[in-house]
């Protein structure tokens, strides 16, 4: 079994040099995934927008929920979405919109 870690900086820094101001998460990956590897996923900020498909054959979505679960960061989760978000990448950029209002 192969081990990768998906690392997110707490720190994202944009072209013009400046700190993004909220980070979104998609398709994330947690746990042990599809193809025999194990992401060790690290803490994000607690305003963190994280959007996952319910139908995720390659993370699934319990991986996700066990992640943010103890970090106290909701998961909106997209009804019929897989990995990739076929035919629904219109909602993640709804649900974004929606968010930064």
């Amino acid at each position: 079994m192969a081990h990768s870690s998906s690392l997110v900086s707490p720190k994202f820094w944009l072209e013009s040099g400046a700190p993004a101001k909220r980070l979104v998460l998609v398709g994330t990956a947690a746990g042990f995934v599809t193809g025999a590897r194990s992401y060790t996923t690290e803490a994000v900020a607690k305003d963190t927008l994280v959007i996952h498909g319910d139908k995720d054959e390659t993370v699934h979505l319990s991986n996700v929920l066990a992640w943010a679960e103890p970090l106290d960061i909701p998961v909106v989760v997209v009804p019929g979405a897989d990995h990739f978000f076929h035919r629904r990448l219109h909602l993640i950029r709804e649900i974004i919109i929606r968010a930064l209002r």
